[in-house]
């Protein structure tokens, strides 16, 4: 029987294994390690509101409903958690303008036990009922395995005109990066004994950079070693490109992971 409910629909698109794309969704999925087994995950979620119903309402703004929900399933297919909004927007003409060029921005965070897991998110709108999916997979380190890890490689935009005492600003869902800016870029490192690192960066498969393998010699904790770096944009030809941190434990035993690499995708606008 076909799902009648919108509640029906929005689970039926869920477990759907072919994407929906009536409506344009994209997503940062990231972590970072809180103790041994457990992380903090953090969703951003962009939508389109290109392909949202819009409604001009007397006072001249930008009506917009969608409902954003996403559910969380471990290894075994088990649901461990998740989410679900309707969101009601009432923008103005600048906020509007801003929107179609930025996205809809959507913040969740949660918790999660070491595992593999599978995000499912979907949005719907409201008016025409049109949906949009997406899947992401992650897993979850267990630090008590002693096991290399690392957490997600989180990005910022530096505005170096602007001084060193400007605050770095978290890159959202869509990680477009004036190449006016510095890119920063951070993760945090666990159980390693003697860590090294180093950053590739490519476009379309092909290597455009790839720095020597560095110590690291970042601020320490426990098993914990953070890595932070900026790469320079003045001169980078717009486009889109991937940033690779590939970290090696020098002093690992043979029966251990060696090596882990975190990649995050990122694109350059004048």
């Amino acid at each position: 029987m076909p799902p009648k409910t919108k509640e029906e629909k929005i689970l039926s698109g869920a477990r759907s294994p072919l994407a929906k794309h009536d409506v344009d969704v994209t997503s940062t999925i990231s972590y970072k390690v809180i103790d041994d087994n457990k992380s903090a995950v953090d969703i951003n979620l962009l939508v389109d509101p290109g392909k949202l119903t819009v409604e001009n309402t007397p006072d001249g703004k930008f009506k917009l409903s969608y409902d954003l929900v996403g559910f969380v399933y471990d290894q075994y297919g088990k649901m461990r958690g998740g989410f679900s909004q309707t969101v009601n927007t009432n923008l103005n003409d600048t906020e509007y303008a801003r929107a179609k060029t930025e996205g809809l921005n959507y913040d969740q965070h949660t918790a999660l036990p070491s595992g593999y897991y599978q995000l499912r998110i979907v949005v719907r709108d409201s008016a025409s009922g049109n949906m949009g999916t997406l899947t992401r997979y992650l897993e979850i380190p267990n630090l008590a395995k002693h096991r290399l890890a690392m957490s997600s490689l989180f990005l910022y935009g530096v505005d170096q005109a602007a001084g060193a005492k400007t605050e770095p600003e978290t890159m959202n869902a869509a990680r477009r990066i004036s190449k006016s800016r510095d890119l920063r870029y951070a993760t945090v490192v666990y159980n390693a004994k003697q860590p090294s690192a180093k950053i590739v960066i490519s476009q379309n498969g092909k290597m455009l950079f790839q720095e020597p393998e560095q110590p690291l010699s970042g601020p320490m904790s426990g098993v914990q070693v953070g890595k932070v770096g900026q790469v320079g944009l003045s001169k980078v030809t717009p486009g889109h490109y991937v940033l690779t941190l590939v970290t090696t434990d020098q002093l690992a035993e043979k029966k251990q992971r060696r090596t882990v690499s975190r990649s995050v995708d990122f694109t350059v606008v004048n």
